[in-house]
């Protein structure tokens, strides 16, 4: 189970992660969640680097605001605004690793800006950071877009290398069994995007871990 050594923490639901895609009332919501999704422990998480000085006020920061209910900025506003700038500076690894240090502490940004980072990191054809990103995202309360998806998709696209892709599920799985709700979701998505072939042999390798997950093929846009 995710945080089981934490009692009730205040969940925070970041607003978006850039300017264009807010709405108005989003810039202040604070939802509280007392179950997260459980999931099994990632090895990415544990390997996650320490955070840097800035990261620390920043979080700081943060959770002054939590704390204060008149604060002079939103906790939301707060880490909306940093995850701009570091999306924005082209800093992809960084904003991966402040969210998971978000996440670490039961704070949850939006979807939205899950669909932001993932994009940023297909168009660079990050393999690694798509994949961390869409594992740490997993844990969230807050379910992925479409968007997302397909972004995850149109960068495997990209590769020829299965092993990848492999590795991807394999960790999916690994923190998702026995919900098969993810991994429906991906071939679906890379059905969407034209890529039957990957889609197939994704089934191929859920089938290979000999997990009991059921795969829905039909699903799957020929």
């Amino acid at each position: 189970m995710l945080f089981a050594s934490r009692s009730f923490r205040q969940t925070l639901l970041c607003s978006k992660a850039v300017p264009e895609l807010s709405t108005p009332g989003n810039s202040a919501s604070i939802l509280l969640f007392q179950n997260p999704i459980s999931l099994k422990p990632s090895r990415r998480n544990c390997n996650a680097a320490p955070l840097n000085e800035e990261e620390k006020i920043i979080l700081n920061e943060i959770f002054a605001a939590i704390a204060t209910e008149n604060a002079s900025k939103s906790a939301s506003e707060i880490c909306t605004a940093y995850i701009d700038k570091l999306c924005r500076s082209g800093n992809l690894s960084a904003t991966a690793r402040f969210i998971k240090s978000l996440h670490d502490e039961n704070i949850f940004i939006s979807s939205n800006a899950y669909d932001v980072l993932l994009a940023a990191a297909s168009e660079k054809n990050d393999i690694g950071l798509i994949s961390e990103v869409f594992i740490d995202a997993i844990g969230s309360p807050e379910s992925l877009s479409a968007t997302s998806y397909l972004h995850i998709a149109k960068a495997f696209a990209k590769t020829n290398d299965c092993t990848q892709l492999f590795r991807f599920i394999k960790d999916v799985v690994e923190l998702t069994l026995p919900s098969s709700k993810f991994l429906n979701r991906i071939i679906f998505f890379f059905g969407e995007y034209r890529q039957i072939d990957q889609a197939l042999l994704i089934s191929d390798q859920i089938k290979s871990l000999k997990c009991n997950i059921q795969i829905n093929l039909c699903i799957i846009s020929y």
